[in-house]
Formats: structure tokens, sequence, C-alpha cells
């Protein structure tokens, strides 16, 4: 006996199993991120704007907050 796929999960709203199913339908592609020297999940869409799949800073670097203390 095989499985059925299902679309979601049942104890999700259909609002939000609709949203699960919205990204989980998205292309991404791997960038390489020369803020924190790691790579990062994107968006397909946007790579022709990014030919050589490089970064200057993604989410993650971009929040760190560095606090000098003048020390």
């Amino acid at each position: 006996m095989g499985w059925i796929a299902m679309s979601g999960h049942p104890e999700n709203s259909p609002e939000i199993n609709e949203v699960i199913d919205f990204v989980e339908k998205q292309r991404t592609c791997f960038v390489w991120c020369e803020g924190c020297q790691m790579e990062r999940v994107m968006n397909a869409v946007y790579l022709p704007y990014i030919p050589d799949a490089t970064i200057r800073d993604c989410r993650f670097c971009r929040d760190v907050k560095v606090i000098d203390f003048g020390g």
C-alpha cells in the first residue's frame, strides 16, 4: 500500500497551508555572502541581477550590531 501526498498539514488552517504551498513552490539558489562568509539561500528570481552569485551582506550579518566601547 502506498502513501497519499497531502498539501500542507491537517492541523493547520487552510490559509496557513496555502502560504506553505506557495513557499514550497518557489525556486531558490545558493549565493555566497561576503559579510558573514557563508552560503545563503536566495530566491532564484534575483539571480540574473547577481551574475557571480555573491552578495555583500545578507539579512543575518546585516542585523548584527557592533558596539565599539573604545577599548
